[in-house]
Formats: C-alpha cells, sequence, structure tokens
C-alpha cells in the first residue's frame, strides 16, 4: 500500500507499507541523485557494493549518487519504509559533504529526532501539493541532512556489523573508485589484483550480479553525467572517466540513459540505473 507520496524530475518521496511476501526485494542498481531510506517495521539485508549489512526497524540508508546497492526484504516482515531520492544541489553541500561516502547506515536506537522529520513528511502530504509540498518536503530533507551530521558530531554512530562479501571484490571495486579518472583495461586490474579474468567475473556476477565490464562502465557513465549536471561539458568530460573517444562515450551513454549527453539537463528525471 502506498501511503504517501510526492515525485517530480529532482525529487522522490513515498512511504510504503507492504504486507510479508509482497514485496522481495530489489536488483542492484544506482541513482544519479542521494538515496534515504528510512525502515519502519522491516528487516532487511543491504547490500551497498562490497559491503552487506543486516538491518532492523529504525535504521537509516544513507546512499550516494553512483553507488551500486540492493534490498532483499526478510519475507517474514512486511516491508514499511520511508524513501526519498534528492538532487544533490538541492541541499546545503558544505553539510552533506560532512556526511563521509563510505558511512552508509544510521542506527536510531533512543534518538527520534530524525524519525520525527520523517513523519512530518506524510503530515504534510495530507494538507498539501504541488510546489508547496514540495518546498515542505526539501526543508524537511535538509534539515534531516543537518540532524544526521550532529548525529555523527556527537559521536553517536555505531558500528553496524557490516560484511565484506569478498575480499577479492573489495580489492577491485577500491581499484575502480582510484582509477576512475583514467583509462585501464580489465587485464591492467587482474594483474594489479593477481586474479584472472574468468574468476573476477565470477565473484562479481556472485556477489554484484554484474560483470566487472559492466560495473565499471556503469560507473564512469554515473560520474560523467553527474559532471554534465555539475556544468561541464560532454566533450571536456568523456576523457576524464575513461574514454579515449568521444565516440564511444557518446554511444555507451545514449545506451544508458536515453539520450544523448549533449541532452542533459536538470529536466531529466531521477534515474533508477541496473548495471546490467
Amino acid at each position: 500500500m502506498l501511503c504517501s507520496q510526492f515525485m517530480d524530475s529532482s525529487f522522490k518521496y513515498a512511504h510504503t507499507r507492504l504486507k510479508p511476501g509482497e514485496f522481495k526485494g530489489t536488483s542492484p542498481q544506482t541513482h544519479n541523485a542521494f538515496e534515504m531510506i528510512l525502515l519502519n517495521n522491516c528487516e532487511v539485508t543491504y547490500r551497498a557494493e562490497e559491503k552487506r549489512y543486516q538491518l532492523k526497524p529504525n535504521s537509516l540508508i544513507f546512499t550516494p549518487p553512483g553507488k551500486l546497492h540492493s534490498i532483499r526484504v526478510d519475507e517474514r516482515w512486511g516491508y514499511d519504509r520511508f524513501n526519498v531520492l534528492f538532487d544533490p544541489k538541492a541541499v546545503n553541500a558544505d553539510v552533506l559533504n560532512q556526511i563521509p561516502k563510505d558511512l552508509d547506515v544510521f542506527v536510531f536506537e533512543e534518538d527520534t529526532t530524525v524519525l520525527a522529520l520523517f513523519a512530518k513528511m506524510e503530515h504534510y502530504c495530507r494538507y498539501f501539493e504541488g510546489e508547496a509540498l514540495k518546498t515542505v518536503l526539501m526543508d524537511l530533507v535538509e534539515q534531516i541532512i543537518y540532524e544526521l551530521v550532529i548525529f555523527i558530531q556527537k559521536g553517536k554512530v555505531k558500528p553496524t556489523g557490516h560484511h565484506t562479501v569478498n575480499p577479492t571484490v573489495a580489492a577491485a571495486i577500491e581499484y575502480v573508485d582510484k582509477n576512475l579518472h583514467r583509462e585501464f583495461s580489465l587485464d591492467m586490474m587482474c594483474q594489479e589484483l593477481f586474479v584472472s579474468k574468468s574468476h573476477l567475473h565470477q565473484l562479481f556476477t556472485r556477489y554484484l550480479q554484474v560483470s566487472p565490464w559492466r560495473y565499471i562502465l556503469g560507473k564512469r557513465l554515473m560520474a560523467a553525467q553527474l559532471a554534465i549536471r555539475a556544468g561541464e561539458g560532454p566533450t571536456e568530460v568523456y576523457s576524464q572517466f575513461g574514454f579515449s573517444e568521444y565516440s564511444s562515450f557518446y554511444r555507451a551513454y545514449h545506451k544508458q540513459f536515453g539520450y544523448a549527453p549533449s541532452e542533459e539537463n536538470e529536466s531529466h528525471p531521477i534515474l533508477e540505473s541496473e548495471f546490467l
């Protein structure tokens, strides 16, 4: 059941409540926006690239643009969650950047401040719509970001017991992140990691449900899209993210997002892209 929602090209909000068995989870995907998921009455397995978390109610999943992630729901539970996706430029960048990129999960055991802000979103959805609703929802999103930073500064972030799915996969992801801005081949990466291409392919498809090549391509395209949206020109961006020719970048970009790099603008909606 969809309890409340608001959607436009740059912002999505929804509160969903489903019965046990109605929702099993998502395929590995990424967004060109920040995503926050507040778990209410449910338990899930959350995967953020090489990390795997077992999460309970009152956990907040915080996913930055471009991070491959997926959710599997414990079918003994229903799936009750708030979900928000927002453009990075819609909130104060100085505050947003204080949240570490490797901090995937917040757990609120006693502090209910953030939980109350999400509840306010549903409250306002009952009385407003259109731009008036979007304005107040975005204000609440910014308040949540501020409260998360305060939560960090007060030292309230506790270890969530994540599990690294495989050390070789983790090393490969680290290699990709460090070398995203230069051209490299799978052979080069495998040589650096002392692993064969066939074995790396097996590991990626087993743990991430995507091939190494498709993972690298997806990360590069998402990073390029964010750079173009930030104001850089497509003909300047392609070489910054490992593409040797603009023509190959153009084809891959159009296939991934459905339009040319030169057509990128803020009117295009928030995208959920699967690395398939």
